[in-house]
């Protein structure tokens, strides 16, 4: 229909406009909230948009077609300021069209939203069908959301490409739109840009023709390219129209794009679907498992799924103008560097970039297909992917990429260590754009996904999966809540209310902590509480309680699965040494065994027994590390027990040991010398044997284990200097700053690792080795080795040259953007020599770094900043500052790390400074 309308637009569309500029049709409205009023939807979008890289600008023009609720003269849609419009029509189904004028209309530059009013000419009746008309220009962002410059890497020449990323609410700032994710929309999209770039949107495109004076084009083509000269310079591509889908999964790009392409075949749909990968890289070698995995993994959705992929075609498309991925529909988006993998890089990050591609394909159906409603039950979908990708598919694509054994570090660990302070429910109301940050953070996305797959085992993962693929077949092209999918996984279960059960886990914040007491020799005494690590009174206040799938490990060999519902139970249990909760750390709570309880853990945990699995071993130590932040156990039980690490080969038991001992590292960044100095001992002594056993670089066949190993402890033995690592850093800058290979292989290295040992060839080195590093940064600020560079150059131990870093941050010649900022300010956090002045620095720069950040980012940053602080005088300072009651939620985060940093040392650092003495001069 829109098609056909825009044909008869022609007349009117190609006269005189009324012009809107900025310094006229900005006003700021006065209302708030971040949702829209439903007395209209969008129902198709026409949508054309002219891309011209070299002004680094581009122009839109669309017609929605809208349909009334209600009767109603108004209509409020979203648009930022940045848009400069300059059409702006309402016509109604006769084609009878007016011109929104200054009066009809208004701006609200914050909400970004635009509002008409148009009683002056029509009252629209329920039902009733019209279309907005506008067109505007913009320039492309040099940000990290909207429509995006993204630098071309590798060609001899200086170029960009651009890409959208929309989600969650940029959109607005592309396109006057319905930026909400309901309800759905078709899309029909035409791109127009310069003759030598590729055109790339969510559908395989229908038509591409180059554009000359007497080329007939469209009514939206027409009002773009009007004004410039058709001497066949430049292209137009059309894409056909989209199955219904939300606004947040359009996706378009325009330039240097180069592609590798391949397909697989679909038994449900009986055909071949293409599968490609682009990218604005001049080599896309690295991208080649990116593609496979894309091969490998649709397939096994469609059957696990019962459910085919519906487009066709599948796309990735790598930039390197931001990292992490973005499941478009058809187009994926994607950081290059994320997805970018060779031989030689080791099984570890061959795993790695298997499970962010299998991530991104998941979302395909559980983001795409099916939607969420509003973004309170986002959580779900990245849940879902993560559930999918890390531990369904994993292990299906090759038997040492069985990520469900890391899943308690990925998603379960880190999820707790937020979850154990001020914390909010995986579920919460999002009304406005600062609580929209909270449907993006570590609770949605990793707390989400270990209760996912808590849920997944407490029902059975094949009654789950049945329940899963009823809801994407009654859902498709539509949107849903939480709750819909619980009712569909109900169909198939008995005994359980998956509603109820799944209510307790996402709609109250935190998590529980059960304590276990041997009464008698077969009856144990289990209560639970709200398990934080400070205030721990404050759980038996609010009486939280949470059904606990007990998970239970009887030995020898007896498992069993019970749900506690109470506060305290007790059990009897025969021919059962010792009562081991929560097996395969499947449930989402933390274990405290009594002093009987805890003697055989350790026990078992040190002789490695066939009766504890290895991420059983881990989840113990795990427990037993946030017990000595909380003061549950003494921190010198932990540094005792992880003693015996030598020879250790399970990944989850190394990745507990690292994080407790990089935190314990930074905790005493203000301690004397010399019991920094015992610490760092401590640590060597750890990580030594293994490391010697291992090395830096990925052995031929290695298998990923052995690889994840060596990511976890790199930055432990670089921090402490071990002195054959430094030696091979400084050998390796060296290397990438002449442009010679090591004899290892530069590029065969892993990114991880080259970052570390560029951090330790700074750390252990002088300003030479610092400018060295500069050099390296300078030299190519978007290449795959930029972030890296960048990041080294924090790890100055010189204060001089920390002061001149700080000085570069001020006058703008280290960076640009807020990433690069992010990641040079974290990195000098992290040094425990830079990190007071970049604490000052920060304090005093606060505004203009958060200017830089978006809404999503801004936790990101304050926590990065301040959460590493450990003194009284450092919160009282924030608290004076920002109020204990601070308008930022990141800065409650903020207070309550400093809080338990304060408490830790307060308690336990004597004891942990007599300790390290002790074992030193043992030795």
């Amino acid at each position: 229909m829109a098609g056909m309308f825009l044909v008869s637009l022609a007349q009117w569309a190609l006269g005189i406009f009324g012009i809107f500029g900025p310094s006229s049709d900005v006003r700021v409205g006065s209302d708030t909230s971040i949702r829209l009023p439903q007395n209209i939807k969008p129902l198709t979008y026409d949508l054309a948009v002219r891309t011209d890289l070299e002004a680094k600008r581009f122009w839109g023009a669309e017609a929605i077609t809208i349909q009334a609720n209600t009767e109603t003269h108004k209509i409020k849609l979203h648009a930022g300021c940045n848009l400069d419009i300059d059409l702006m029509r309402v016509c109604d189904v006769d084609q009878q069209c007016w011109e929104v004028r200054e009066h009809n209309y208004k701006r609200n530059c914050e909400a970004r939203t635009l509002s008409i009013d148009t009683e002056d000419w029509h009252v629209f009746q329920p039902n009733d069908t019209f279309v907005l008309v506008f067109r505007w220009t913009s320039p492309i962002s040099s940000g990290s959301d909207g429509y995006i410059l993204s630098p071309d890497v590798g060609f001899p020449d200086t170029s960009f490409s651009a890409v959208t990323r929309f989600e969650p609410i940029e959109a607005r700032a592309v396109f006057p739109s319905f930026d909400e994710p309901s309800p759905k929309s078709s899309w029909t999209i035409t791109l127009i840009g310069r003759n030598e770039t590729v055109n790339l949107a969510n559908m395989e495109a229908s038509s591409e023709r180059g554009l000359y004076r007497n080329t007939e084009v469209s009514t939206l083509e027409r009002l773009l390219v009007e004004e410039i000269d058709l001497n066949g310079s430049w292209k137009s591509t059309h894409f056909p129209s989209t199955p219904l889908m939300s606004i947040n999964n359009v996706a378009w790009g325009n330039g240097r794009f180069n592609r590798i392409k391949s397909s697989y075949f679909s038994k449900i749909r009986n055909e071949t679907i293409s599968t490609a990968v682009y990218a604005n890289l001049a080599d896309l070698s690295g991208q080649n498992w990116t593609l496979e995995i894309m091969d490998r993994v649709t397939p096994l959705y469609e059957s696990l799924f019962g459910v085919a992929f519906p487009l066709p075609k599948l796309y990735w498309l790598a930039t390197p103008a931001f990292g992490g991925g973005i499941e478009h529909w058809g187009l994926i988006t994607g950081g290059s560097d994320s997805s970018a993998w060779s031989e030689g890089q080791g099984a570890a990050s061959k795993a790695t970039v298997a499970s962010f591609v299998a991530h991104e394909v998941a979302h395909q159906w559980f983001a795409n297909l099916v939607t969420m409603s509003w973004w309170d039950d986002v959580w779900l979908n990245e849940a879902f992917a993560t559930y999918a990708s890390d531990g369904l598919i994993g292990p299906v694509i090759d038997e040492d990429f069985n990520t469900w054994k890391t899943y308690q570090d990925e998603h379960v660990e880190k999820s707790m260590t937020l979850d154990a302070l001020t914390s909010h429910p995986i579920i919460t109301p999002i009304e406005d754009e600062a609580q929209l940050s909270t449907a993006f953070d570590t609770i949605t996305y990793d707390k989400g996904a270990s209760v996912l797959r808590m849920i997944a085992e407490v029902v059975g993962e094949n009654v789950f999966l049945r329940g899963v693929s009823t809801y994407l077949q009654k859902f498709a092209y539509s949107n849903a809540v939480g709750k819909d999918l619980w009712d569909q996984v109900s169909l198939h279960v008995n005994g359980l209310d998956v509603a109820e059960f799944a209510d307790a886990w996402t709609k109250q914040a935190g998590f529980p902590v059960v304590q276990v007491a041997k009464l008698r020799s077969d009856t144990y005494r289990l209560i639970q509480a709200r398990y934080l690590v400070k205030n721990t009174g404050i759980s038996q206040a609010n009486n939280q309680t949470w059904p606990i799938p007990l998970l239970m490990k009887m030995t020898p060999g007896h498992s069993a699965m019970l749900i506690m519902n109470q506060t305290s139970i007790e059990l009897t249990l025969a021919n059962t040494e010792q009562l081991v909760l929560n097996r395969g750390r499947r449930g989402y709570y933390r274990v405290q065994y009594d002093q009987i309880g805890f003697a055989w853990m350790r026990e078992h945990f040190i002789s490695r027994s066939s009766e504890l699995s290895g991420v059983d071993r881990a989840a113990f130590l795990y427990d037993l590390t946030s017990f000595a932040r909380s003061g549950r156990v003494p921190t010198v039980d932990v540094l005792d027990l992880q003693q015996y690490l030598t020879g250790e080969t399970d990944v989850s038991v190394w990745n507990a040991a690292a994080t407790f001992l990089l935190d314990l590292r930074s905790l005493f960044w203000e301690q004397p010398d010399a019991e920094q100095r015992a610490l760092d001992q401590y640590v060597a002594g750890v990580v030594a044997e293994t490391y010697a056993d291992i090395g830096f670089a990925a052995q031929h066949n290695e298998t990923a284990r052995v690889g994840k190993i060596r990511q976890l402890i790199l930055p432990l033995v670089g921090w402490v200097g071990i002195p054959s690592f430094v030696q091979e850093s400084k050998k390796l800058a060296a290397a990438l700053h002449n442009d010679t290979s090591s004899p290892h292989g530069v590029l065969d290295l892993p990114v991880t690792t080259i970052r570390v040992m560029l951090e330790s060839a700074v750390r252990y080195g002088n300003e030479t080795d610092w400018q060295l590093a500069l050099t390296l940064w300078n030299k190519d600020r978007h290449g795959s080795l930029a972030t890296a560079a960048l990041r080294s150059l924090g790890q100055t131990q010189d204060p001089a040259i920390i002061s001149k870093i700080l000085e570069m941050l001020d006058d703008g010649t280290l960076v640009d953007g807020m990433i690069p900022h992010l990641y040079i300010l974290l990195s000098l956090i992290s040094n425990p020599t830079a990190r007071r002045p970049t604490v000052d620095w920060a304090l005093i720069n606060l505004n203009k770094i958060l200017r830089l950040a978006d809404n999503l980012l801004r936790d990101t940053v304050l926590s990065g900043l301040f959460s590493s602080l450990s003194s009284q005088k450092d919160l009282d300072s924030l608290k004076q500052r920002f109020g204990d009651k601070p308008a930022w939620r990141g800065l409650l985060t903020v207070y309550d790390s400093i809080e338990v940093s304060v408490e830790w040392l307060a308690r336990d650092k004597e004891r942990i400074a007599k300790w390290l003495k002790q074992q030193a001069g043992a030795e």
